[in-house]
C-alpha cells in the first residue's frame, strides 16, 4: 500500500513537473512568438521606410525632369518668338525690286549703302538733338510773349548755352565723308552761331533792358528760323537716298506746328 502511495506520489510529482514544464514551454513559445512578431514588425517598418525613400527619390527625379522639360520649352518658345519677330522685321524693312524677268526679288544692299545709312543715322540723331534745343528756345520765347517774369527767363536763356556747348563739342568731333560734310557744317553752324548768339542777345536785352540788343536778338531769331527750315529740307533730301530711312517726323514738324499743338494746346485737324 505504501509502495502504491509512493508510486502515486511520484506520478503526481511527475505530472506536476510535466505540467509545469508545459507551462514554461508555452510561455517560452509565446515569448518567442512575440519576439518574432516584433522583429517582423521592425522589418516591415524598415521595408516601408525604404519604399517611401525610393518613392521620394522617384518623385524628386520626376519633378527635376519636368522642370528641365518645362524650362526647355520656355527657352524654345522664347527663341521662336525672337525668330518670328526677326522675320517680321526683316520683311518690313526689306526692299524689293523687279529683276530682268519681271519677278519681285529682295534688293541687295551694298556695304557702301550700309555705311552711308549708319552715317545718316548719326547725323539724323544730331539733327533731332538740335531740334530739341530749338523747342526749348521756342518754349522760352512763348513764355516771354506771355509776359512772364523776364528776369527769370533771362537766366533760363543763359542756361541753354550749356546745351549749345555740349552739342557743339559732340558734333565737332564727328568725322563724315564728303557727301554729308556740308550738312554737318550747316548743322554745327546753326547750333554754334545762330542759337548761341540769339541766346546771348535775348538774355542781355532782358537783363539790361537794351533795345539794341533786343533788335539784334529779333534778327537772330529770324535767322534761326530760316536756317533750321533749310536744315530740315536737306536732311530730308539726304534721307530720300537712304534705304529704310524714316522721314515721317521731318514732314510733320515745324516751329509753327510745335507752338500751336504743344505750347498753345491747339491741334489743327
Amino acid at each position: 500500500m505504501k509502495r502504491y502511495q509512493n508510486r502515486l506520489h511520484y506520478d503526481y510529482k511527475a505530472a506536476k513537473d510535466a505540467k509545469k514544464g508545459q507551462k514554461h514551454s508555452g510561455l517560452r513559445s509565446r515569448l518567442g512568438k512575440e519576439e518574432q512578431t516584433e522583429k517582423e514588425t521592425e522589418e516591415l517598418e524598415e521595408e516601408l521606410e525604404q519604399e517611401e525613400a525610393i518613392r521620394e527619390k522617384r518623385s524628386l527625379r520626376s519633378q527635376k525632369v519636368k522642370h528641365v522639360i518645362l524650362r526647355g520649352i520656355q527657352i524654345l518658345l522664347s527663341v521662336l518668338s525672337i525668330y518670328t519677330v526677326f522675320l517680321i522685321y526683316g520683311l518690313m524693312v526689306t526692299e524689293y525690286q523687279y529683276d530682268a524677268e519681271g519677278n519681285v526679288v529682295p534688293r541687295i544692299i551694298t556695304m557702301e549703302e550700309i555705311e552711308g545709312r549708319e552715317t545718316y543715322d548719326i547725323l539724323y540723331r544730331y539733327y533731332l538733338q538740335a531740334r530739341a534745343l530749338y523747342e526749348k528756345v521756342l518754349r522760352l520765347d512763348y513764355k516771354l510773349s506771355m509776359d512772364e517774369e523776364s528776369k527769370l527767363l533771362a537766366m533760363e536763356y543763359e542756361a541753354l548755352l550749356d546745351d549749345v556747348t555740349s552739342l557743339t563739342v559732340a558734333m565737332d568731333g564727328l568725322t563724315v565723308d564728303t557727301k554729308y560734310g556740308q550738312f554737318k557744317g550747316m548743322l554745327l553752324e546753326w547750333v554754334r552761331t545762330d542759337t548761341a548768339v540769339y541766346l546771348q542777345n535775348i538774355s542781355a536785352a532782358i537783363l539790361k533792358n537794351n533795345e539794341e540788343k533786343a533788335n539784334e536778338a529779333l534778327a537772330c531769331r529770324n535767322q534761326m528760323y530760316n536756317d533750321f527750315l533749310i536744315l530740315t529740307e536737306n536732311i530730308a533730301a539726304l534721307g530720300e537716298a537712304v534705304p529704310g530711312a524714316d522721314l515721317s517726323s521731318l514732314y510733320t514738324w515745324s516751329p509753327e506746328k510745335f507752338i500751336s499743338e504743344v505750347l498753345e494746346g491747339v491741334r489743327n485737324e
